[in-house]
């Protein structure tokens, strides 16, 4: 009798099977972040852009940070065009100058993101944080839920955000 173990993706909470057609590129490499953030200001911090690096079309269903530490706070998540943002915002204090209002575009978070075969996503993923203390460790973990030819996968993709409150007197 032949026994084979390993030969396909572990399944997942929700039925969802570990997937990699997806790649963060040079977003997910490295730490993105900012050392002047203070108790009760809002930010933005964006996941990856998702490439879909299979030779098969995908639909995003969902993106969120899985590593959420003490001091920040999640509000809501959103997802934004590339076109109407100006390119991709991957982390801003709430109403920097000069930059996008992230907040007054359509937020296409319940839409359905189909991603064609080899190419990166039209909308990129974030969430908006309140700075709710001392931040004691890095945002991280970026889990994409998608389909693709009727399956349902689930993939994480490394990120990694560090916020730090500025020290007072600073």
């Amino acid at each position: 009798m032949l026994l084979l173990t390993g030969c396909s993706p572990a399944s997942s909470d929700g039925g969802r099977v570990a997937g990699g057609a997806l790649d963060g590129g040079m977003q997910s490499a490295g730490t993105l972040g900012n050392d002047h953030v203070r108790r009760g200001q809002r930010w933005w911090a964006a996941l990856p852009v998702p490439y879909n690096q299979s030779g098969r079309p995908v639909e995003i269903t969902s993106a969120r940070f899985l590593r959420v530490p003490k001091g920040l706070e999640i509000v809501e998540y959103a997802a934004y065009a590339r076109d109407d943002s100006d390119g991709v915002v991957m982390l801003m204090e709430h109403g920097s100058p000069g930059m996008p209002r992230l907040d007054e575009l359509e937020n296409h978070l319940r839409d359905v993101n189909r991603v064609k075969a080899k190419a990166e996503s039209d909308v990129y993923y974030g969430a908006w944080l309140k700075v709710t203390g001392r931040i004691s460790g890095n945002l991280g973990g970026c889990r994409f839920e998608y389909r693709q030819d009727g399956r349902d996968f689930e993939q994480t993709l490394d990120c990694d955000i560090a916020l730090r409150v500025e020290k007072q007197g600073s």
